[in-house]
């Protein structure tokens, strides 16, 4: 009586387990996402940077 009501019980968490898999993955792919969109920032950020760099470095090369 026992195993089975121990069966039944994993039974039943394994199904919820495996309902959850596919919003689990849905989940990483938006969170890629955003990861590559902010590496994208970051590096025009730096990239913006650089040129500003660049360019005081020559202004100040100018005095």
């Amino acid at each position: 009586m026992v195993s089975e009501e121990i069966a039944a019980s994993l039974e039943e968490q394994s199904a919820s387990a495996l309902l959850r898999v596919p919003r689990a993955t849905r989940d990483v792919l938006c969170l890629r996402d955003d990861t590559v969109s902010l590496c994208n920032s970051v590096a025009g950020f730096l990239d913006k940077l650089k040129k500003d760099a660049a360019g005081l470095t020559q202004w100040r090369s100018g005095f």
